[in-house]
């Protein structure tokens, strides 16, 4: 398999000189709840529904020092990032491995935040300091030089004193110090972006933001707005949504009585793209813990096994979106929303409109009549379908300048062009 780089336009990704549409699940907890046999179950699943990345963490949020792994193992000797455990490690090589076989990449998040910035969780260690982040990251970088993977410094924690940088900055130099020349974004805490937290840093090859889990959550699009237009131009890429079945969480992080469902993730995926996004990343609730009573308590109201987790709409439905944006050309696309004239809606209702070299793609959140501007483009009429988002088909459609959109974010519009050249990839805003 080969590596996945930025390309020239720095507007996505490339793998095998194709481009690469990044589908990734946030499996953060994959390394420590499951056992051999489950990962490999639950890699099967994600296989099977299209995502080609899975994200997880080495050393897992709050309790990698007080549960180990299925095998008994933990991350570290003495909690000391320069003594990593070689048994923790063989089981991280087997999941990469695993991965592979799969046709999946693995994103490897070197730590969560929480143990350089122990907010949210003050009983937790902070055990990195700028050198032995370094010693840990050339550790990294050594193991892992020439292997297909990506790497996520970070960890959803603020970057908000200069030492917290400092540890960040040499971990991911010391990864690269020792050939580990990879892919490399950085997780956020919610309602912030890594251009926020870090977003001068050399070794950050894309923007990624974090939406977040609250009731109020802006959408992933509002985030691709706010990151496209940036002067230091990079691809972006949500890379925490609400998480489906995630009780939406009201002020003091307190649960509203009301889960985040399919429509929320096919809506942040599929006007994030149109926005400008180079991909995007699922997330479930009861999967990035891997929930089971049987080996930890519930964490933020998860009340799924994840077996039957995995089989969610939503994770069912991505993989339709991947396979229609490449087959689309999803890396010409360019935000298009001054087409919309009529219809436009606004927040999480708000439609999208791009235009790549061959195709035009219209969706909605919501039924509505939609009027589109078509000037300029040499429409081939007969070609236009709609794309039904929830079960992957596809039936005939009228480009009229008025288009009635069936269904509560169901139906995503596509009509062929006969290849307007593309002049920029500057983003139109909202207005």
């Amino acid at each position: 398999m080969g590596s996945i780089h930025v390309h020239a336009s720095k507007r996505f990704f490339v793998k095998d000189d194709r481009p690469f549409f990044y589908l990734a699940d946030t499996a953060w907890n994959l390394a420590q709840h499951l056992t051999r046999e489950e990962a490999e179950h639950f890699l099967t699943i994600r296989s099977r529904q299209g995502f080609n990345a899975v994200m997880f963490t080495l050393i897992p949020e709050n309790t990698a020092f007080t549960t180990p792994n299925r095998d008994g193992d933990f991350p570290l000797h003495h909690q000391d990032p320069a003594q990593p455990n070689e048994a923790w490690f063989a089981h991280i090589d087997w999941l990469f491995e695993t991965c592979h076989a799969k046709g999946i990449t693995p994103a490897l998040l070197p730590s969560w935040g929480c143990y350089w910035n122990n907010l949210w969780a003050p009983d937790v260690p902070m055990i990195f300091t700028p050198e032995n982040a370094r010693i840990y990251g050339e550790y990294l970088g050594r193991r892992y030089a020439g292997k297909e993977i990506t790497w996520i410094i970070g960890g959803d924690r603020p970057v908000s004193k200069y030492d917290q940088i400092l540890i960040l900055r040499n971990m991911a130099e010391g990864i690269k110090s020792q050939g580990a020349d990879q892919l490399m974004g950085l997780h956020t805490p919610g309602w912030s972006s890594s251009y926020d937290h870090g977003g001068q840093e050399a070794w950050l090859d894309y923007n990624g933001w974090q939406s977040g889990h609250m009731t109020n959550s802006l959408g992933s699009d509002d985030w691709a707005d706010r990151e496209y237009n940036r002067a230091w131009v990079r691809p972006i890429l949500e890379m925490e949504p609400p998480y489906e079945n995630h009780p939406m969480m009201l002020e003091g992080w307190v649960p509203s009585g009301t889960r985040f469902d399919d429509w929320r993730v096919r809506r942040d995926l599929y006007t994030s793209v149109l926005a400008g996004s180079c991909g995007h990343t699922y997330g479930c609730n009861d999967i990035w813990q891997f929930h089971d009573d049987a080996v930890h308590p519930s964490i933020t109201g998860s009340n799924l096994h994840w077996r039957e987790a995995a089989e969610l709409p939503g994770a069912n439905q991505v993989g339709h979106a991947r396979r229609i944006f490449e087959e689309i050309g999803f890396e010409s696309f360019v935000p298009a929303q001054s087409r919309i004239l009529e219809g436009l809606g606004e927040g999480l209702l708000r439609a999208r409109c791009a235009v790549g070299e061959s195709h035009v793609a219209v969706y909605a959140p919501t039924a509505r009549t939609i009027k589109i501007d078509w000037s300029g483009l040499e429409i081939e009429p007969e070609s236009a379908f709609w794309f039904d988002t929830v079960n992957g088909e596809r039936t005939s459609a009228r480009h009229d300048e008025s288009i009635d959109v069936p269904g509560d974010g169901v139906w995503l519009l596509v009509v062929p062009h006969a290849g307007t050249p593309r002049t920029s990839h500057k983003a139109e805003r909202n207005g």
